[in-house]
């Protein structure tokens, strides 16, 4: 397994960087490393832990204005966090029982908060082409308070 970077552009996109990916019981597992061939500096890193040491690298290459897009399992206050550091801007998913706040100091789940919009605020978007045809995804904005603001920011 492995966590991918990619640069997309509306010209296309390109593979640009990754990282093997090593479940904890194989980076504890000596025989297992040694048949699979994993080089003896490849630790085990969550995959959230990977992409930031990836976007980290990223930024001190001369790439700062850019933005991320990632699925739920990046979707942890820590990365986010980091990927603010970074000046990098980012759509991320985070898990449906993930707590936020509202500007009215309402405190929720993001599923109970975005059951609570009206069906006439959703809009649909294509995103691109997958396996099955076309994708479509569903989306509001909604003002939270963020949760992952560095100081200083």
């Amino acid at each position: 397994m492995a966590v991918h970077l990619s640069y997309a552009t509306a010209a296309g996109h390109a593979l640009i960087d990754r990282r093997l990916f090593l479940p904890s019981a194989w980076a504890a597992d000596e025989e297992r490393r040694q048949v699979a061939g994993v080089p003896e500096e490849v630790m085990f890193a969550t995959k959230p832990q990977l992409a930031v040491d990836m976007l980290a690298r990223l930024h001190a290459s001369g790439v700062i204005d850019a933005w991320v897009a990632a699925d739920e399992v990046y979707g942890g206050r820590k990365t986010r966090t980091a990927i603010r550091m970074l000046d990098y801007r980012y759509v991320i998913a985070v898990k449906g029982d993930h707590r936020i706040t509202t500007p009215a100091s309402t405190t929720c789940t993001v599923t109970e908060l975005a059951e609570q919009v009206p069906a006439r605020s959703w809009q649909r978007v294509r995103t691109g082409n997958g396996t099955k045809g076309d994708r479509h995804y569903d989306w509001a904005m909604i003002s939270v308070l963020a949760d992952d603001t560095p100081d200083g920011h």
